[in-house]
């Protein structure tokens, strides 16, 4: 082998180049939380000179550059739970300048790894979506839809966004337009669709109602306002994956919503990507495709945009 066993698994090898140093740079995942970074000049000869731990997470390391809002070169290493730490690298040491964070908040998403040299120097994610069901397929679980990362300051701090890529939007082929729509417990609003696969966005402005539901074909997507949580619940699992908590939603009084729903999949995009999550699901019995309803109270809907896709087998 060109690494020899370390200790445990040793697995998950991630090779990327360090342009400044002309070397090769290689996260292992080892055991537990614990990763290591490797160098070699030339892909075969590998030293190991660094032990980074990532708490919570395991397996399948992600590291790469990606510029900041201002220009900067930073550094993000990733574990497959989709916990991350941003920071420098000089092709030496990895000097984290965030704790850990987390940018796949779902139940499903896992193993993300992105794509080295994209055009334009995008970076470009994709994640394995394990734990969902598939009954009568010739198939075994999917992948998500290819999101573009940015990292993003606020204050003294620096986050991930993610965001659908914007070659999604070639699968557009009908929309469906609402400027400004009050619901209620007795007035939900029905999106004017037949269509299974769509990519929704709007703005919800909660007021003084206790809940907010989005059914997608027949499936609940709950946003609880007293609790300020998001969640979707499994529709069963095929592959034991561990639980994640609520997703926790910023104290606004506006939220602003896209949500890509495919056959068995619904990825949800908070805030201009700020919070993402990815669920597998089931579809249930329905007679309306998207169906949005408000819990004790009302609240104001706004900009909602529905796009009906095809799929990318028939585009």
């Amino acid at each position: 082998p060109i690494v020899g066993w370390m200790e445990a698994d040793n697995r998950d090898p991630r090779v990327v180049w360090h342009a400044s140093t002309r070397r090769w740079i290689m996260a292992l995942y080892l055991e537990d939380d614990r990763y290591c970074l490797l160098s070699s000049s030339d892909a075969k000869t590998w030293t190991r000179f660094q032990e980074i731990r990532l708490n919570g997470d395991s397996e399948c390391p992600d590291f790469f550059p990606i510029a900041d809002d201002t220009g900067a070169e930073k550094w993000v290493f990733s574990g497959a739970g989709g916990s991350y730490s941003v920071g420098d690298f000089d092709g030496k040491v990895f000097v984290p300048e965030t704790p850990v964070l987390q940018y796949e908040l779902g139940r499903n998403g896992y193993a993300a790894q992105t794509w080295s040299n994209a055009p334009n120097n995008r970076r470009i994610q994709v994640s394995w979506m394990a734990g969902g069901r598939y009954p009568e397929m010739p198939f075994n679980q999917q992948l998500s839809v290819p999101v573009e990362l940015s990292l993003v300051r606020s204050g003294g701090s620096v986050t991930l966004n993610r965001w659908p890529v914007h070659e999604l939007e070639l699968l557009r082929v009908r929309t469906v337009s609402v400027g400004r729509e009050t619901i209620s417990k007795d007035k939900p609003m029905v999106a004017q669709t037949d269509a299974k696969l769509l990519d929704v966005s709007f703005k919800v402005f909660r007021q003084s109602a206790k809940g907010f539901y989005v059914v997608a074909r027949g499936h609940p997507i709950v946003f609880d306002w007293d609790a300020m949580t998001l969640s979707v619940e499994s529709s069963g699992k095929s592959k034991m994956t561990e639980d994640r908590p609520l997703v926790k939603l910023a104290e606004t009084v506006m939220l602003d919503v896209r949500l890509i729903i495919d056959r068995t999949s619904i990825e949800v995009f908070l805030d201009g990507g700020s919070i993402s999550a990815s669920y597998c699901f089931l579809p249930d019995g329905y007679v309306n495709p998207l169906v949005l309803h408000s819990y004790s109270g009302e609240q104001i809907i706004e900009d909602f945009e529905l796009h009906e896709l095809v799929s990318t087998w028939k585009a």
